[in-house]
């Protein structure tokens, strides 16, 4: 199962998922695999998508831990 909340939110940012992998240092392969939950974020890809995304802590806790 894909993180929709993630992908929501980026699409809202108005912001590339290539744009999106470039902040993470990853390719956009392995965000989209990231993203449809076929691996885990890094607790650093975390941090750089709160940054990135302008996230709160809330929206953090709701997209990567609930």
């Amino acid at each position: 199962m894909g993180n929709t909340a993630l992908m929501d939110r980026i699409k809202e940012s108005g912001l590339s998922q290539e744009a999106i992998a470039a902040a993470l240092n990853i390719s956009r392969v392995t965000l989209n695999q990231k993203l449809n939950g076929r691996s885990g974020f890094k607790v650093s890809e975390v941090k750089q998508l709160k940054e990135t995304l302008n996230l709160t802590n809330d929206q953090v806790y709701a997209i990567f831990f609930d």
